[in-house]
């Protein structure tokens, strides 16, 4: 199983899990790990179980989250280029 995975569909009546608007959505799968059981509950685990997630969530949505995310990081110097490729600006 894949950490994350992206799916872009091409329905346009799907409902984002944030803003609850209708349209184009990315649909994100991902999981968690810790020693909880899925089948039952307050059940400690020897070994580590994943937790699988989902999230669908609309392109406005998602500017907002990659703003957000630029904000937070470029402190901590995890500054990204825009596109893969794009030249870091030498200051």
């Amino acid at each position: 199983m894949k950490k994350f995975s992206v799916l872009m569909d091409g329905y346009d009546n799907c409902c984002c899990n944030i803003c609850f608007r209708i349209g184009k959505v990315a649909k994100i799968k991902y999981y968690t790990q810790d020693y909880g059981s899925n089948k039952r509950k307050g059940k400690i685990c020897k070994n580590l179980q994943k937790h699988p997630h989902s999230i669908w969530i609309c392109e406005k949505c998602m500017k907002d989250f990659s703003s957000e995310w630029n904000r937070a990081t470029r402190c901590l110097g995890f500054e990204y280029p825009k596109y893969y490729g794009e030249p870091k600006e030498e200051t």
